[in-house]
């Protein structure tokens, strides 16, 4: 279980009580680009190196794959490209991912201050900052951890 694995990561992660709505594409397989559409997924924390989401599709786990995690903080789109890093069943219906985003060295200081204010809004239980994935909204018919 991901749980157990020994935390690697070299930015913090913003742990949602309550999963944000997201949605997933294919950016690129094996360097080629691809024009896919998006599916939902729900994200369950997020940071500026990475995401845990869950999803129903059963995506593997390669290097040549690039995916685009898409997400929506204070009412502005975000569109990071990731790679999956680790992946886990869950419950036979699901599964859950967790990805590293691929974002230039340049841009990590920018992504930090925006998840920085948002690690404070979760803090002060501002679920107004992102969409919350509930049962009566989420795409994937969200299910209590």
């Amino acid at each position: 279980m991901p749980n157990e694995v020994e935390n690697r990561r070299a930015f913090f992660r913003i742990n949602l009580d309550i999963p944000m709505c997201g949605q997933l594409t294919i950016l690129e397989v094996n360097g080629v680009e691809i024009r896919k559409g998006f599916t939902s997924i729900c994200i369950e924390d997020i940071g500026a190196g990475g995401v845990r989401f869950k999803s129903k599709l059963d995506i593997p786990k390669t290097d040549t794959a690039r995916l685009g995690v898409k997400f929506k903080l204070y009412d502005k789109e975000y569109l990071l490209p990731a790679s999956v890093v680790w992946k886990a069943d869950v419950d036979g219906k699901f599964k859950r991912y967790g990805c590293k985003f691929e974002i230039l060295d340049s841009e990590k200081e920018h992504y930090l201050g925006i998840f920085n204010r948002f690690s404070i809004s979760c803090a002060k239980r501002d679920h107004q900052s992102y969409n919350e994935c509930n049962k009566s909204k989420c795409a994937l018919k969200q299910e209590k951890k």
